[in-house]
């Protein structure tokens, strides 16, 4: 066995010992009966508190456990206007609200932000849907004490905590292309003293193409190449609660996790085929999050936060992967650091409204290098102060309102190793202000409407900033932050007692856009500040009780993606059109099958006007329980469809899934 794969062992058999040894501690200490009424499993320290008003867009364990969506991609994809992607030359599922990609969508887990320094995002589909309790999306309209960069929303994972002497949860499954999965979770509350950890494992060997896919010189059979993948994750919490309103958590996640990308096998000249394998991906990242009651109208709550990355990368000759000898194979090595802190400090001290005042700091660093060569470093501290505050007027009428102020400076900028020393980039420094105001109307029970207008922002990347595009770029330290402006107007009615109606209007104004531009010295290209674009859109959604065990949801989505300075230049991987149908059915209690259907129209997968091809997909899926134990089983792609999110890059044809999932509480 080599290192790499001895260290998810280690991890599991410390996760086990701690876990014993705090049940058995709690045990002893707190033997006696508690009361657990009202507790839920979901961890309140870890939601993030939107005083704005929001329709719906939180999925629990259960649908995704259901839909079988085993990440996070996967769980958000039936929410109105976000459109799901896989971002084909890195095998990245991913998804892209109202136009925005995951950069512009910062993802945090229990209100701490998860990001890699370096790229300014995350590849959704290492973070797996088992151990979260629900997955929440906002758009647009995001709380100014997550910090910066949520330029087109926020993605936040909150984690379980225990209700009872002992939780458990288990999970085993089997699926196409010798996938398994097994995981657990197991908890324990006693009094003011609660434990949980979990392990969870998938691995895939491949999936399969659909029979109507026609065979490439990169991709002669219908055995997709180069596409396994395992994830492994390990989690411990530890929770004292103090006093009422008084309550402390220490959270530990570890991840080792390792995939193949399969090459291009489309028609388009211009691209190239990549061969591609992360053999490592891991992540440390260990938070400590309390809740503090101050006085009757004063609450604090406080995070720190450490998180470590270490990813290699290998590109080879060939589809064999297994020689590096040619120009473009290399072995490339991350190791990245974040630490940092969040303090919220919330008044209710005027009647009928609540402030929020927030500091957040925080340290990235990114070090990297191929093997080889030397290790640059590259760093920024970035610091954010905002204010959040929501009034209510009367029992119709509520305004929202918020601002903060962020700012970037560098601290370490290595650009090259000569013979003379390591060369640095300029030092740079980059601020922002963020604004918004919602206005709410309660007009009656069954009928609401909200508008609101915001300024948000998005800092550049380091990669963005320092990159040379593999030899291809220039780098540009003074990149300048992306600004928005958003316009949305929205509503949610409840028609009749059966059916309930939401639908949203907005128009998105950019400006400053961080796009390439080609030819600026000679062939090179550069990330500069050189575009205005406009997003308009729509989305309508609907929820009808056809009969007592029949439901149907139903939503579309429209968008247009204007880029105002060069027309010429597309916006890629968002269609113009998206319908997602999920009808479901219950024959009795212990009884549950369904029916998805989506729709994508054609996408644009490169700036230049190459195109994915539109389809329609269906999926089947149920649900059977049995005292504590429930069978999840379904066939992905009904139909067989050949189709693909990015030219090119097809995606799996018909597919099974099926998993036992064993709960105790």
């Amino acid at each position: 066995m080599n290192k790499t794969a001895e260290k998810p062992v280690v991890a599991i058999k410390r996760a086990v010992f701690v876990l014993v040894f705090l049940y058995l501690t709690l045990s002893a200490i707190h033997a006696e009966e508690i009361d657990t009424t009202g507790i839920s499993n979901t961890f309140q320290l870890g939601e993030v508190v939107v005083l704005a008003p929001r329709s719906d867009n939180t999925v629990g364990q259960d649908f995704n456990l259901q839909m079988n969506n085993t990440n996070v991609s996967e769980a958000l994809r039936s929410i109105p206007s976000v459109i799901y992607a896989n971002m084909g030359s890195r095998f990245e599922p991913t998804i892209l609200v109202r136009g925005f990609d995951i950069r512009g969508i910062p993802v945090f887990v229990d209100g701490i932000p998860l990001q890699m320094p370096y790229d300014g995002d995350i590849d959704l589909g290492h973070l797996t849907t088992f151990d979260y309790a629900q997955v929440s999306l906002t758009k647009g309209l995001t709380p100014m004490s997550l910090g910066p960069n949520a330029i087109g929303g926020s993605i936040n994972l909150v984690s379980f905590q225990p209700t009872d002497k002992v939780n458990l949860q288990a999970i085993t499954g089997l699926a196409s292309g010798n996938t398994y999965e097994y995981g657990v979770s197991v908890g324990s509350r006693r009094e003011k003293l609660f434990a949980q950890a979990g392990y969870y494992e998938r691995h895939t060997d491949y999936f399969t193409l659909s029979h109507n896919y026609q065979p490439t010189t990169y991709q002669p059979d219908r055995r997709r190449d180069n596409s396994y993948s395992d994830f492994r994750k390990v989690n411990l919490k530890i929770g004292y609660l103090s006093s009422p309103g008084q309550e402390f958590t220490l959270n530990y996640h570890y991840q080792n996790n390792a995939k193949g990308n399969p090459p291009y096998s489309g028609s388009d000249e211009k691209q190239s085929v990549r061969f591609w394998q992360w053999p490592v991906w891991e992540r440390h990242s260990l938070y400590f999050i309390s809740k503090n009651r101050i006085n009757t109208n004063n609450d604090l709550k406080a995070s720190l936060y450490a998180d470590k990355f270490y990813n290699v990368m290998e590109s080879y000759d060939d589809q064999l992967y297994t020689t590096q000898n040619k120009k473009y194979a290399f072995t490339s090595i991350y190791n990245d650091r974040n630490v940092g802190g969040n303090v919220i400090l919330s008044n209710t001290s005027i009647a009928d409204n609540r402030l929020n005042f927030s500091i957040q700091l925080n340290r990235n660093e990114h070090k990297s290098h191929n093997e080889g060569s030397p290790q640059l470093t590259n760093s920024d501290f970035v610091w954010s102060i905002g204010l959040d505050d929501r009034y209510t007027i009367n029992e119709k009428w509520a305004l929202t309102g918020g601002l903060s102020y962020n700012r970037q400076k560098s601290l370490k900028a290595e650009d090259q190793v000569t013979d003379e020393g390591t060369t640095t980039f300029p030092e740079n420094s980059h601020q922002a202000v963020n604004a918004q105001l919602s206005a709410n109307w309660t007009a009656a029970e069954n009928f609401s409407m909200s508008a609101y207008v915001a300024r948000k922002t998005r800092f550049a990347t380091l990669k963005e900033r320092y990159s040379y595009k593999m030899g291809q770029g220039l780098p540009n330290p003074e990149l300048q932050t992306e600004k928005a402006t958003h316009f949305d107007v929205s509503f949610q009615y409840g028609m009749l007692r059966n059916l309930s109606l939401n639908g949203s209007v907005y128009y998105i104004r950019l400006h400053d856009v961080i796009q390439l531009v080609n030819d600026v010295e000679g062939n090179l290209t550069q990330i500069q500040n050189a575009g205005k674009a406009g997003f308009r859109g729509f989305d309508a959604s609907l929820h009808y009780t056809i009969l007592k065990n029949l439901d149907l949801t139903s939503s579309y989505s429209f968008i247009i993606q204007k880029n105002l300075s060069d027309p010429d230049l597309r916006f890629t991987d968002v269609p113009k059109h998206k319908v997602w149908n999920h009808l479901s059915y219950q024959p009795a209690n212990w009884a549950n099958v369904s029916i998805t259907h989506e729709y994508y129209s054609r996408r644009y997968s490169r700036s230049y006007g190459i195109m994915a091809g539109e389809f329609h997909l269906f999926n089947l899926q149920g649900a059977f329980s049995w005292k504590q134990l429930t069978l999840y089983a379904g066939l992905n792609n009904l139909f067989d469809t050949n189709y693909a999110y990015a030219e090119g890059y097809p995606e799996a044809g018909r597919n099974y899934f099926t998993k036992l999932v064993f709960r105790l509480n």
